[in-house]
């Protein structure tokens, strides 16, 4: 209970660092667009989202101020009042010739002064009476002077006197008082509502679309979507910007808790938990820098995704490899949707990387490797940018970019490798390679003092080496840990079987329990040999599990023939189980070379009998439980296995006896 709890704490941690390090590189922030007309662009902007295009303030100003000047000022006209008709019929009899003006500039409207009246498209004003409204121009009613001077016009026309005329202005002057009052709350109401009418958007830019492209010039109208851009951006609403970020954080935590989940279920046992994680770490850091390193000089078809996908399948299996690259990819597409240019070509760099990288063996495969990655990655770039329509200057640098990412990729895969041996000592299939070199110290020694065990080793490791590559385990690993498993034996090689000569069997004179002791002793002299000339960490593994916890039989049953009182327990190996599928086949491979090699005959149905009960014994007796084999895979390991070795005991021919003379 304990321990699991543990092992949730060091998944809620890492979960926590590996969400931590992706907000550290792709923290969720808003463009700051410093691009100036007539600049050249030195990256592509993508929008990431919709969004208008916006007018510039000074063309949009004059467009509202136009507007608004369309709209003609309101003027209510104010009815006479009826003192006026009353003093307008006195004055008549008096002058009856000042009826008709003076109704007539009533008509027409008058205004005190038409040099403080808003100015007016085509100097254009809307009358408001009891009778209705009107547009009329500037000129189809009065200012008060000019109502004065119609009328002594009219005067002089009549009496010539301009005497008398002046007395005519100062009787009637009263009827000339302004009734066209200006409504300027209604005026600016109207005006408003035009000005809001004029559209802010002179365009629409789709999530999505290239608003310019690397090494292009800003013209004005790349200028206008760049503003607009950073307007939408700076004016989201809060609650808008809250959702965004909240919807990437939730997407990241997911991707991130699907990681942790997938890498625990597919790199299992092979190496602790907590140095799994540190390795994702730790690549995820450097492929982050890598990656904002190369989208700073705009040429993201070298990211070496594959690098980081073959460290991992090289280690943890394919499907490890593939599960890494689609999160990275991922993770930089929630934070970069405009990245989404490159996601396919480099994914599928990655995924290639991982399904072949379990089998390189030495340089020339890593060379071949490269250039595959770059032919494949340069392909997909080429259709991708074809599609999008790239200028050629600009394909030339990303076909040339991605021709380069399989070379990068192999010196960053190496230059990893070293990294990640020296710091958490985690081997590779170069380590194995290295260690499956039969001139090794170990293997040399144990040809000489133990040459039983070591050719049955050699068999166990071409037997774990088919069967792992026919389930698509690590071969190399299933090959060095089979040759290693039995190097313990070497401390009292005449007390195993394959050893003894003449008949002799020392066992014969020992009791069971020191018999059953010497046996169980060669597992952890063999881990002790493993440490002290620093064998990988999953070897020791294998050197430690290849018995499991199996029961030692003859010697049990030869104990239940002389004592009273026999505990199972004591005559098991002491474990534990194999924890991985490699440690599981080099157990099964341990048993049935040993147990064929009893076999009289070599035919095939007399194998498959020997290698079908010892599945079923380590079945039954729960010791490939660990290992996470499952049945079709055991039925695959178990035709391999009976494969090679009725092949390696198929009957020679006869041929006619050599006699020495």
């Amino acid at each position: 209970m304990k321990n699991t709890k543990r092992i949730n704490k060091e998944r809620i941690i890492f979960i926590i660092l590996l969400f931590l390090i992706l907000d550290l590189f792709f923290p969720l922030r808003f463009s700051r667009i410093s691009l100036k007309l007539g600049d050249i662009a030195k990256y592509d902007v993508v929008a990431p989202f919709s969004f208008p295009v916006l007018k510039d303030r000074e063309t949009l100003e004059k467009e509202r101020t136009s507007a608004a000047l369309s709209i003609a000022p309101v003027l209510r006209k104010v009815d006479v009042s009826e003192e006026n008709i009353k003093l307008l019929k006195r004055i008549s009899r008096k002058y009856p010739f000042l009826k008709k003006p003076v109704l007539y500039v009533w008509e027409k409207g008058i205004v005190f002064d038409k040099s403080s009246l808003p100015e007016s498209k085509n100097s254009q004003y809307e009358i408001i009476s009891s009778r209705g409204s009107s547009i009329v121009p500037i000129n189809k009613f009065f200012s008060y002077n000019e109502a004065v001077n119609y009328i002594k016009a009219k005067c002089m026309q009549r009496y010539r006197d301009t005497l008398i005329c002046s007395k005519v202005i100062k009787e009637v002057e009263p009827l000339l008082q302004p009734n066209l009052l200006l409504d300027i709350t209604e005026t600016q109401k109207r005006r408003e509502a035009a000005r809001n009418r004029v559209p802010e958007e002179i365009g629409y830019v789709k999530k999505g679309e290239i608003i310019i492209r690397s090494h292009d010039i800003v013209d004005e109208e790349t200028l206008q979507k760049l503003h607009s851009l950073q307007y939408a951006e700076n004016n989201l609403y809060r609650i808008q910007r809250f959702r965004l970020f909240f919807r990437a954080q939730m997407l990241l935590l997911l991707l991130s808790i699907v990681l942790v989940l997938l890498i625990d279920e597919l790199w299992k046992n092979t190496y602790p938990l907590s140095k799994k994680r540190n390795v994702v770490l730790l690549l995820t850091f450097i492929f982050l820098l890598f990656f904002r390193f190369v989208r700073f000089i705009d040429l993201a078809y070298l990211f070496p995704l594959a690098a980081a996908s073959m460290v991992l399948s090289m280690e943890g299996g394919i499907l490890t490899g593939i599960v890494y690259s689609v999160f990275l990819m991922g993770a930089i597409y929630i934070y970069n949707p405009v990245e989404n240019v490159y996601t396919l070509p480099l994914l599928i760099s990655g995924i290639y990387g991982a399904v072949l990288s379990r089998k390189l063996r030495s340089m020339n495969d890593l060379i071949k490797m490269g250039i595959f990655i770059s032919i494949l990655t340069m392909f997909f770039t080429l259709g991708n940018e074809l599609l999008t329509g790239t200028k050629t200057l600009k394909l030339f640098y990303h076909i040339a970019s991605a021709l380069a990412n399989g070379g990068i990729s192999i010196v960053v895969l190496v230059g990893l490798l070293v990294l990640f041996e020296r710091i958490f000592h985690i081997s590779t299939n170069f380590t194995y390679l290295e260690l499956s070199n039969l001139n090794h110290p170990l293997l040399r020694d144990l040809s000489i003092k133990a040459p039983g065990t070591y050719h049955h080793s050699i068999m166990v490791g071409n037997l774990g080496e088919a069967a792992a590559e026919a389930i698509g385990a690590n071969d190399m690993l299933a090959r060095v840990g089979g040759y290693f498993h039995d190097i313990g034996k070497m401390e009292r090689p005449e007390y195993f079987i394959e050893n003894q000569e003449g008949g002799f069997n020392p066992h014969d004179e020992l009791p069971p329990k020191l018999s059953v002791a010497i046996l169980k002793s060669h597992v952890s002299e063999g881990v002790e040999l493993g440490k002290k000339h620093h064998l990988p960490e999953p070897i020791i593994k294998i050197i430690l599990e290849h018995h499991g916890t199996s029961l030692i039989k003859p010697f049990f049953e030869k104990a239940r023939d002389i004592y009273d009182t026999v505990q199972e327990e004591d005559f098991r190996y002491d474990g534990p189980v194999p924890s991985s599928k490699e440690s599981a086949i080099i157990m099964l491979a341990d048993s049935v070379e040993a147990a064929v090699k009893s076999v009289e005959t070599s035919g095939e149905e007399e194998v498959r009998k020997v290698v079908e009960k010892i599945f079923e014994i380590k079945m039954k007796e729960n010791q490939l439980d660990n290992a996470g084999l499952s049945i079709t895979e055991l039925k695959t390991i178990m035709d391999v296995f009976v494969k090679r070795l009725k092949a390696a005991r198929h009957k020679r021919t006869s041929y006619p006896r050599v006699e020495l003379k």
